[in-house]
């Protein structure tokens, strides 16, 4: 069965892949104040996925640490999948911030935004492994 942390990161996850494609439509058209307020509500949700993925990682740990705990059933599996996706949506929020920062600066137009979109797609292909992440969970549990 599922922790509610991790419906709570998959609505973050799809409401910062909306935010970005906002950041990407208004960036494409010149209109710099709403690409920049789209950007930070995307760095927002990737926030608070981080932070409610980390619970959810913590909630779903054994409560015993000891190495026949960690071994036992299809747990650590699980926890291996959900801490490489955290890790890699942690590389993503990294470039977010990056990105985020240079749009600040004036970097980003209607005829250069490759690093909005290299972002953006990154960011969309996580949550479709996110989606296969949680197939497994249920497959699993």
């Amino acid at each position: 069965v599922f922790h509610p942390a991790f419906a709570v990161s998959s609505v973050l996850l799809a409401l910062g892949s909306f935010c970005l494609s906002g950041a990407i439509f208004h960036v494409r058209r010149e209109r710099q104040i709403k690409f920049r307020t789209w950007l930070m509500w995307g760095l927002v949700a990737g926030t608070l996925f981080t932070a409610v993925q980390t619970y959810a990682l913590w909630a779903i740990s054994p409560s015993e640490r000891g190495a026949n705990e960690a071994s036992r059933g299809v747990r650590p599996y699980i926890m291996v999948l959900c801490t490489l996706h955290a890790l890699h949506f942690l590389i993503a929020v990294i470039g977010l911030c990056f990105v985020t920062v240079r749009a600040w600066a004036d970097k980003y137009d209607h005829e250069y935004h490759w690093g909005v979109s290299v972002c953006a797609a990154f960011w969309h292909f996580l949550g479709v492994v996110w989606v296969a992440v949680l197939a497994v969970i249920a497959i699993a549990l």
